[in-house]
């Protein structure tokens, strides 16, 4: 573990210019390794002399930022119980190797509350390091990712939950109880958010796998989007045969991630309903088999595959012409969504993702900073299609897509959209890679 590294707040001039950033203009802020003092060092360079920063040293982590004048937030009322934050600048700052794991939690803590993004993730040493921005300051974090098992995971949420004051034994008798502990340590009923605070911020770590579960009584839009990504995740979004599957693989193979195609699962419960001889317009039989079948998606050489009932299913499966005209009328049905999406947001925890689908970036993961939106004309997907010897319409799918109540087809908010109606795969990919840190 590479030590002594202290948290600095953003530049007010370029590192290398010495010219004052003006509010609103992006930059970069790079770090690089330090073999003098063994630790970091951070650098805010403007946008034109960029290209000279890079020539003459290498980051090992970089990303665009725009500036605004630093925060000096207020000291809080010194307490017996210390915030997520302040909590995890201590352990920076003290670098003791036994509190590693409690600050992968605690920065996971604070990408959940929005109050950390995730900018980067970089080998260093052997290491996976996850870097972290505090949008609000312009701090940033440097946190090792241990790659905790499962039962680790809970362990460490347990002391963390306990070190800020709202876990460990009490935290049992209290959900026995039928009650939770707040962040501020207050005991309130299970399904009570106190006064003034989001939903999302009201939960414990150890109670964090628990929002990875949309609510099955209200439709996905309306349901906590705010999981935990416990790993980067780049989204690709777009209509059939827009080329978002092509793109995506081969992304998740540049940036050593695992390659995640929703529409596959979508295709594996589709599989199962006609199957089964279910007719997929009969939404009351299609949420029955939803129940009933087990979809898994173990990862194969870098991407998942799907499964139902433990039989692995082969393209000829997934896309067959029935399957192609059924999916959209599967896929709308909520409870179908509901238990997909929950499976695809627990995915993060098992490494960086690059996911695609038709509502990753909107509904799957919309805090993601990676999201895409590939998109091509009607008249080309469709001739994309004929080629590949499918009959399915694309017009009806789109239509079925973005009209559907669950999860439509929408451009997410903050996504780069792409118009691969004309670009070759190489080019469209390099459009992905050119907006990625």
């Amino acid at each position: 573990m590479i030590q002594n590294w202290s948290i600095r707040s953003r530049a007010t001039h370029c590192a290398l210019s010495e010219r004052p950033f003006t509010e609103g203009e992006v930059f970069h802020t790079a770090i690089y390794f330090d073999p003098e003092t063994n630790g970091y060092v951070r650098r805010d360079v403007a946008i034109d002399v960029w290209p000279q920063e890079i020539a003459a040293r290498k980051p090992i982590a970089y990303w665009r930022t725009t500036y605004t004048p630093n925060v000096v937030e207020a000291k809080p009322e010194v307490t017996s119980k210390e915030s997520a934050m302040t909590l995890l600048q201590r352990f920076i700052e003290e670098d003791d190797p036994m509190t590693e794991n409690a600050r992968y939690i605690l920065a996971l803590m604070l990408e959940r509350k929005r109050i950390l993004s995730p900018t980067a993730t970089k080998e260093v040493d052997g290491n996976k390091m996850l870097f972290y921005e505090n949008k609000k300051t312009g701090e940033v974090f440097i946190v090792r990712d241990p790659e905790l098992r499962l039962d680790e995971l809970a362990t460490v949420q347990d002391e963390v939950a306990m070190l800020l004051g709202f876990g460990g034994p009490a935290a049992e008798a209290a959900k026995v109880a039928g009650m939770k502990f707040t962040p501020d340590g207050k005991l309130v009923k299970a399904d009570e958010a106190p006064a003034g605070t989001a939903p999302q911020e009201a939960e414990a770590p150890a109670q964090a796998e628990e929002a990875a579960e949309p609510s099955t009584s209200e439709p996905i839009a309306e349901a906590d989007q705010g999981a935990a990504v416990l790993h980067p995740v780049i989204t690709i979004d777009g209509p059939a045969a827009s080329g978002k599957s092509s793109v995506a693989k081969l992304v998740a193979r540049q940036r050593e991630a695992i390659y995640v195609n929703t529409g596959n699962m979508y295709r594996a419960m589709t599989w199962a309903v006609l199957d089964r001889g279910i007719d997929p317009n009969d939404s009351d039989a299609v949420r029955t088999v939803s129940g009933e079948v087990e979809i898994a998606s173990p990862v194969v050489d870098g991407q998942t595959q799907v499964q139902v009932n433990g039989r692995a299913l082969n393209d000829a499966d997934l896309n067959s012409d029935p399957v192609n005209r059924a999916v959209s009328l599967v896929a709308r049905v909520p409870e179908v969504r509901e238990r997909l999406v929950a499976a695809q947001r627990a995915l993060a925890s098992i490494g960086p993702l690059v996911m695609e689908g038709r509502d990753i970036g909107s509904v799957v993961f919309p805090d993601s900073p990676l999201k895409f939106y590939i998109d091509a004309s009607e008249e080309v997907r469709a001739a994309r299609r004929r080629a590949q010897g499918h009959a399915d319409q694309v017009a009806e799918r789109d239509r079925l897509d973005s009209t559907r109540k669950t999860s439509p087809l929408v451009i997410p908010e903050g996504a780069v959209v792409i118009d691969n109606s004309h670009l070759t795969l190489e080019e469209a990919v390099q459009q992905v890679l050119n907006h990625l840190p």
